[in-house]
């Protein structure tokens, strides 16, 4: 009877952190869009500071997608997780002290990374969690439109009554990511596991594919052009 309640327990920190950690990447993405026109009017930035910016984002987004995947093979499922929040929560904070525009791109650009390291960890959390991946991956994902429908709505509300500035509503929404963080540690992840059935440790060795030999394949570069438009009309609109 206790280890049927510590099953379900488990499992419902395991759709806690699904739930939450996704809502948080949302309001993210969904605040920039609302900040950035106050921001370039404090700061003074032109449209080609703009542009960088947009572009620092993609590569942190870029940057972590590959690192993603090393930690996860590495490190599993809730280190990645826990490594993500603490960037995105220091990066947060940061938002008190950004003095200048070029600091304000770095920030954006770090931001995402963060975000995308927890987010490649809360795909590989969603794909093993249950017998069906591809249902727990649509609904972690239509947690993320939950949020992004809110997000801007919220980001727009809190800064039109004074509640929060640009400079403060970063460090406010960390509150969240400390909930977050605090519901995962406790959470048992389940192992990234091959088609065989065995842990990535037990198979590294048989599953090692050089770099060369995927640039090689078609289907790569496909989904890699089709990733790239998608990914930065989201992030362009978004910002």
């Amino acid at each position: 009877m206790e280890e049927k309640f510590n099953v379900k327990w488990n499992r419902a920190l395991i759709f806690s952190v699904l739930f939450l950690a996704m809502v948080i990447l949302a309001l993210g993405d969904g605040y920039k869009g609302v900040l950035l026109p106050i921001i370039k009017d404090e700061l003074s930035a032109s449209h080609e500071q703009i542009g960088f910016l947009n572009s620092a984002v993609s590569f942190g987004n870029v940057l972590a997608s590959l690192l993603a995947a090393f930690a996860l093979n590495h490190f599993g499922i809730k280190k990645t997780l826990i490594a993500g929040y603490l960037i995105v929560f220091g990066v947060m904070i940061s938002f008190l002290f950004l003095p200048t525009f070029g600091v304000v791109t770095a920030a954006f650009s770090l931001l995402r990374f963060g975000f995308v390291i927890y987010l490649m960890g809360i795909n590989g959390l969603a794909a093993t969690a249950t017998s069906s991946p591809g249902k727990m991956l649509t609904l972690t994902h239509f947690f993320y439109g939950f949020g992004a429908i809110f997000g801007p709505t919220l980001a727009g509300f809190f800064l039109n009554n004074n509640i929060f500035t640009w400079e403060t509503i970063f460090p406010a929404t960390s509150v969240l990511v400390v909930v977050v963080l605090l519901i995962t540690l406790p959470t048992k992840m389940p192992q990234i596991k091959s088609s065989a059935g065995h842990s990535q440790e037990e198979k590294r060795e048989q599953s090692k594919v050089s770099i060369g030999k995927i640039l090689r394949m078609p289907e790569v570069w496909l989904f890699a052009v089709t990733a790239s438009f998608l990914g930065q009309l989201e992030i362009s609109t978004s910002l």
